[in-house]
């Protein structure tokens, strides 16, 4: 691996901590400084500006990167008025929608508040997309600015709004800042002049390419939010409170790692594809840095999840404990899931996503009978381990097919990572008895290291990277 690769993704992968880390810690201010119901609120805000953003998502950005020609001018100007297009269809669909969303939620007072923010579809369309531009060089520098500064200033903008207004209006004004800080940045940052154009070979094929990205934003958002809707539906507020916080806190790294890995293994992907040797070794590269991944979240959090929601939330939470070691196979199959669809999205196969999310989403309606026909919340999480298994077993094949790869090796390394996880967490969960917070989550993390070393060193790919830079010197 170049340096300049390696240094890409090591500022990527800063960028993405430290964007993680500024939203995750403004959530907790944000829920101490608020009271629990206008923190409801502002939930039901970030969840309805999340809905819309994942299903008015076409991957434009993504077309670039991945396009052969996706440097040419017009191309992005095309992109630009498309983009536009969308933004608005979303903000009127928005403003429409805020009064029969206020009433679900039983909120109707907040209906204002919705309406107002159905602005904010059209302010993101704005956006120059010259950062994704840069991205098909592996220049990260541009996005990360964007993403970091709008999470440090919406910070910065929600600590005196909650003291002031100590309600939910403090919310839509973070948001607001969000947003507006993203679409400024994105233009002080570009080279090109911003241009709108109209040309209909390429907006027909951003739109081929898109729209199962379109129907996969839907499958995403049911299954971030599906869950958490059917313990509310069916179990009482305490349980939908720590569930939810146990979701939360899980999804952290998870989607750290996606965001982090798609933005660097696309471009690097897509570079490749007319040279299948090259291809066939960053396809496995991105792979095998999946399962590895996969396997430090499962176990990390599994080991020291239930410790850490204690320090963090308080004892209330501490129920959720029970269920933390089936919430890590959960999250850990959701990224080794992660990078078979990088690979998809990086050689234009959108539909993959699409079906193999298609096939997760429908093991909802079957944890959501099992639930109502009296099975606990076990049976939910089982349910989901079956259809997370389902899900990456189908990405799996049809990339394997539709590509030709071969899927052998990393199969192996798929099944020694299971292996391994499920073996800590029984050990752990049953050897391991402690009532010092510090030490099991300490604990937890150093079995996390471990393990995820173990399983580098099992893969022989990386096993030979490691004794080729001890053995040989590096020329200079």
């Amino acid at each position: 691996m170049s340096k300049t690769l390696f240094k890409s993704g090591l500022l990527l992968s800063f960028g993405n901590i430290l964007n993680a880390a500024t939203n995750f810690v403004r959530n907790i201010v944000v829920a101490r400084l608020i009271s629990v119901e206008d923190f409801g609120i502002a939930s039901t805000i970030a969840a309805t500006i999340a809905l819309v953003e994942l299903t008015s998502n076409l991957g434009f950005n993504v077309f670039i990167i991945q396009s052969k020609d996706g440097n040419k001018f017009r191309l992005q100007a095309s992109i630009h008025t498309i983009q536009l297009a969308q933004g608005c269809l979303a903000s009127v669909a928005l403003f429409f929608l805020a009064d029969p969303i206020t009433r679900i939620f039983d909120i109707p007072h907040t209906t204002w508040a919705f309406q107002l923010l159905s602005v904010l579809p059209f302010v993101r369309s704005l956006a120059h997309m010259d950062y994704a531009r840069f991205q098909r060089k592996m220049k990260f520098s541009t996005i990360t600015i964007m993403e970091v500064g709008t999470q440090l200033i919406a910070t910065g903008i929600a600590i005196p709004a909650c003291i002031f207004l100590k309600d939910y209006r403090a919310i839509v004004i973070v948001v607001f800042s969000q947003i507006f800080v993203y679409v400024a940045i994105s233009h002080f940052a570009a080279v090109r002049p911003y241009r709108l154009w109209w040309r209909k070979a390429y907006i027909s094929r951003a739109l081929i390419f898109g729209w199962p990205l379109l129907l996969n934003g839907l499958l995403i958002f049911s299954m971030l939010y599906g869950e958490r809707a059917i313990v509310g539906a069916v179990f009482d507020i305490k349980t939908l409170g720590w569930f939810s916080a146990a979701t939360t806190l899980a999804l952290v790294p998870v989607l750290l790692i996606s965001r982090v890995s798609q933005a660097f293994f696309v471009p690097l992907i897509s570079a490749t594809q007319d040279k299948p040797i090259a291809l066939q070794r960053q396809t496995r590269f991105a792979l095998d840095t999946a399962v590895f991944a996969g396997t430090f979240v499962t176990i990390g959090y599994a080991t020291a999840g239930s410790a850490v929601i204690e320090i963090l939330y308080g004892e209330r939470y501490a129920e959720a404990g029970a269920f933390i070691g089936l919430m890590a196979y959960i999250q850990g199959l959701r990224i080794y899931k992660s990078g078979f669809i990088n690979v998809a999205i990086a050689l234009g196969c959108t539909k993959i996503p699409l079906f193999s999310n298609l096939a997760r989403a429908a093991f909802l309606f079957v944890a959501y009978f099992l639930v109502i026909n009296g099975y606990s919340i076990e049976a939910l999480l089982l349910t989901g381990i079956v259809g997370e298994l389902i899900s990456t077993t189908l990405a799996s094949s049809l990339i394997a097919r539709t590509n030709r790869f071969k899927m052998k090796s990393h199969f192996y390394s798929l099944v020694i990572s299971v292996i391994i996880g499920g073996g800590v967490i029984f050990a752990f969960h049953n050897l391991i008895q402690s009532t010092n917070l510090w030490l099991v989550a300490g604990t937890g993390s150093l079995t996390a290291c471990a393990a995820g070393s173990i399983l580098a060193l099992l893969n022989s790919e990386i096993r030979r990277s490691v004794f080729r830079r001890l053995v040989t010197p590096e020329k200079r």
